[in-house]
């Protein structure tokens, strides 16, 4: 079966890549995905899915019907890219989706246009080849991923899936893995740390409490906690760092009663956010016990974001760590079947968050499968290989394909 999905794929290599080329051509930055969302419903309308539609966030979703509606196995990607940062960087127009050396360039190539197209033309092949059978095939293009907090796929599954009653059983993310099977990721937090002070006239600057000095024993306990942070063998190293200090008020004649750290802080799965959030927590109350002067508040910093479609929420900066078992039953179907298809495929992980925090935590078991490569992300060289994209399309059908007996 393996070798009719790499047939079917390579006939429809044209088509693939003509489609991966339009999707990297249309701008879709975070929040602007408009546009992009109507080429790819036209494109599963087009290749026949049972239904396409645009959810009321602006999510796009495809559906092929199995003859189990008990079992479902969705395929996602982010539809948003980030800005290019510097046009003059780019070799090429980062949207001009021009092909070299087997190659297609552009902003948002490896993640994640080159999997969305990969995971349309899977299910179509699957479709064409009477491969569809017991479990439904669905597909799934997120708002504004790059916004953090899962924002698009919260909805998705709190919204759009359970008014058609449909329970994800297996979830597959588009972001770039080189066409290994990745396995997780670690969280990322964005804290806010708030120490405060007594503003005053920098003429008289003994009269106020300048919180910018306030902060120095806050910046050598967060170097020392990092210091003592876990390591794993396949997500890493457990980080934490201050990003930005913000001073209020701003003026160059006034001491500032309030210094704002942002903190972020990557995790393993097995150190809970009570704990994380804890830690720095514990900071706070050590130099409160050393300084009767200190005063500090902490919370997880969160955005409104609203989408193209006028959705406004409020979210939380926050991004679960998850990490699937490669002795999963599900993964053991799926890996060999893998490997005859393309030989050389390895277990890994992302170092950059996707949303499979989310859906690993409201029990779905998740993995990362997916032509693009981690290397090439937000680089002025971002690309993805025609060869990649062709095999992940047999790929994500043989995904379908060896899941089939196990439901």
């Amino acid at each position: 079966m393996d070798q009719i999905f790499k047939e079917e794929s390579e006939k429809l290599r044209d088509d693939i890549v003509s489609f991966a080329q339009k999707l990297i051509q249309t701008p879709s930055n975070t929040g602007h995905e408009g546009h992009i969302s109507e080429i790819i419903l036209a494109e599963l309308q087009k290749l026949n899915y049972d239904e396409a539609f645009i959810d009321r966030i602006g999510n796009v979703v495809g559906i092929i019907y199995g003859s189990n509606t008990d079992f479902n196995i969705i395929y996602s990607s982010p539809m948003d890219h980030v800005e290019p940062e510097n046009f003059k960087l780019w070799e090429n127009d980062p949207y001009s989706g021009v092909i070299v050396s087997d190659a297609i360039y552009g902003i948002g190539a490896s993640d994640s246009k080159g999997a969305i197209a990969s995971q349309i033309y899977a299910g179509s092949i699957l479709k064409k080849t009477n491969s569809i059978k017991n479990i439904n095939y669905i597909v799934a293009f997120m708002v504004q991923e790059g916004s953090a907090g899962c924002f698009g796929t919260k909805y998705l599954y709190e919204n759009t899936l359970k008014d058609r009653n449909l329970n994800i059983n297996f979830a597959v993310l588009g972001n770039a893995t080189s066409l290994n099977i990745y396995l997780g990721q670690r969280g990322r937090a964005e804290f806010e740390l708030s120490i405060y002070g007594r503003t005053n006239n920098s003429i008289v600057p003994w009269l106020g409490v300048n919180a910018i000095y306030k902060i120095t024993p806050v910046i050598k306990y967060i170097e020392d906690l990092s210091d003592t942070l876990p390591t794993h063998p396949l997500l890493d190293e457990s980080t934490i760092a201050i990003t930005s200090v913000t001073t209020l008020p701003d003026k160059e004649n006034s001491i500032p009663d309030r210094c704002i750290l942002k903190i972020d802080r990557r995790f393993f799965p097995n150190e809970s956010l009570n704990d994380v959030k804890g830690q720095l927590q514990a900071i706070i109350n050590k130099i409160m016990g050393e300084d009767s002067t200190f005063r500090a508040t902490l919370k997880i910093k969160s955005e409104k974001f609203t989408s193209y479609k006028g959705f406004t929420q409020d979210v939380p900066r926050l991004m679960l760590p998850f990490l699937t078992d490669e002795s999963h039953p599900l993964i053991q179907k799926i890996y060999p079947e893998l490997k005859k298809l393309q030989e050389n495929i390895n277990f890994g992980a992302w170092y950059f968050n996707t949303d499979g925090g989310y859906t690993n935590n409201i029990g779905i078991t998740t993995i990362g499968y997916s032509p693009g490569e981690e290397k090439f992300y937000n680089t002025p060289f971002e690309n993805v290989s025609i060869k990649n994209l062709i095999m992940a399309t047999a790929g994500n059908a043989t995904i379908y394909k060896s899941l089939i007996q196990i439901s």
